[in-house]
């Protein structure tokens, strides 16, 4: 009887580490991300060359609207790894933007999240967090369109999210001795591909 137990125990234990595990992915190398903005003279675009996100997903959720599925997203950007087409002289402008020596990343962290449309494997999620940029930040709202591998071990997001320099006390770069000035809207356009690394 007391074998039994510890049997039926040892099973209640492993039952439980499969309901709550968390599946863990990273970004992939055909991950692209772009900041478009405009100025008085034409418009003009960054792009992202490094960075470092990584997403849990919750196991034991299953993909219903209204439920939370992934338990975590931390997103980083190195500011000297946001390059323009321009050259360096632009590059150089976008990290004093940024303030780059007292603020070297652009980061972005989850606070909580829920699934708005499902579809199969198709999902559409809607992020709530912080964003910090410049050493300044803010509540910013993410919706993105996701899709899963069959196997569930690709996760693919598309989204865009409109900003205002100013909000993050961000100094519009100018050039030219101030006669080309930048637009304080800008436009982050996320294509991202997560694929899972690990289980716990």
């Amino acid at each position: 009887m007391i074998k039994m137990k510890m049997i039926f125990t040892v099973l209640l234990i492993t039952l439980g580490f499969q309901l709550n595990g968390q599946s863990i992915f990273t970004l992939g190398e055909n991950t692209k991300i772009h900041v478009k903005g405009a100025s008085n003279v034409s418009d003009w675009e960054l792009e992202a060359l490094g960075y470092n996100c990584e997403l849990e997903l919750n196991d034991s959720t299953p993909l219903e609207v209204g439920l939370k599925s992934i338990s975590k997203l931390n997103f980083e950007i190195p500011v000297d790894k946001i390059v323009s087409e321009r050259g360096p002289i632009m590059d150089k402008k976008v990290r004093n933007a940024l303030k780059f020596e007292q603020h070297p990343r652009v980061t972005y962290t989850s606070t909580s999240n829920e699934l708005t449309e499902v579809d199969g494997h198709k999902v559409t999620i809607l992020f709530h967090g912080i964003l910090s940029m410049a050493g300044v930040e803010k509540n910013v709202d993410i919706k993105v369109r996701g899709e899963f591998s069959n196997d569930q071990k690709t996760l693919k997001m598309q989204g865009e999210k409109a900003l205002k320099l100013s909000m993050f006390d961000i100094e519009r770069p100018t050039a030219f001795f101030g006669k080309l000035t930048t637009n304080d809207d800008i436009e982050i356009k996320l294509d991202l591909t997560f694929t899972k690394t690990i289980k716990q």
